[in-house]
């Protein structure tokens, strides 16, 4: 089995990172989504920071990879001589597009579910972190 972390999860708290300490983990930076969607040379520094982050506290394989995020997981999994993929669920139609070519591909994908930080309608969707953060910090903070 292997394990995808993905940007929707950067934490060493990821429910997949906790259930399996040893397994092999990849972070795929999507290299379609990038070209079509850019990210500022300072986002991108954040996830690769968060990602080594996750990476230090781990004893097992890890691999920090650009492409397609099915074929680069398909690749690391044949590598790793398994067809057992563990993830957490991240909300979204390319998170569940990409689940889907991995099962095409011949993965059986496990998707474990994270704990809500709040409640909020994952239907609105805020431009920026600010606005939704104005909207949530009592509730995630636990004050009134």
């Amino acid at each position: 089995m292997i394990l995808w972390l993905h940007e929707e999860h950067l934490s060493e708290e990821n429910p997949a990172l906790r259930a399996y300490p040893e397994a092999p983990v990849a972070f795929v930076f999507d290299q379609p989504a990038l070209v079509q969607e850019p990210l500022a040379f300072t986002r991108l520094f954040f996830l690769y920071e968060c990602v080594d982050d996750v990476f230090a506290t781990r004893s097992g394989p890890t691999s920090l990879r650009l492409g397609t995020v099915p074929g680069e997981l398909t690749a690391f999994a044949t590598q790793h001589q398994t067809r057992s993929l563990v993830t957490t669920f991240a909300p979204g139609a390319r998170f569940a597009g990409h689940v889907a070519a991995l099962e095409a591909a011949g993965l059986t994908v496990t998707v474990l579910t994270v704990p809500s930080l709040v409640t909020y309608d994952a239907r609105r969707v805020p431009n920026r972190f600010s606005a939704w953060w104005r909207e949530v910090e009592k509730q995630a903070l636990g004050s009134s």
